[in-house]
């Protein structure tokens, strides 16, 4: 069951996800390749994290965000017995969860910060 709106109706989880992706490989001879891809997904979530008795006030709202996928891989035939391949991958994430637009974000009156050390023998 969805989360409800104060005035009774089904809340809505709106949210979009918008995906592009390539790959590219370069055959330098018949012994040397090298390939590349690259995927980005932007997503937007307006309502995150309703449920059956949650007001749809109380959701989270994830602000567009951005993942990434990199990889890139060299292969090549040393002899013909022995095959080598390299690579390089990076993933990245990059999101902010933040309150609904009817909802006043508490003001930070202070911070405090607390550092600790523990040391196991």
């Amino acid at each position: 069951m969805a989360g409800r709106a104060r005035d009774g109706r089904q809340a809505v989880d709106d949210n979009t996800l918008k995906q592009g992706l390539g790959r590219v490989t370069w055959r330098a001879n018949a012994n040397h390749k090298l390939s590349y891809f690259y995927e980005l997904t932007k997503k937007f979530r307006g309502h995150d994290g309703l449920a059956a008795g949650i007001d749809e006030l109380a959701a989270n709202r994830r602000p567009p965000v951005h993942y990434s996928n990199l990889q890139a891989k060299w292969t090549g035939t040393l002899t013909p017995r022995l095959l080598l391949e390299t690579g390089f991958a990076r993933n990245v994430t990059k999101f902010n969860v933040v309150y609904q637009a009817a909802v006043k974000e508490p003001a930070l009156t202070r911070v405090k910060t607390v550092s600790s050390t523990t040391v196991t023998v």
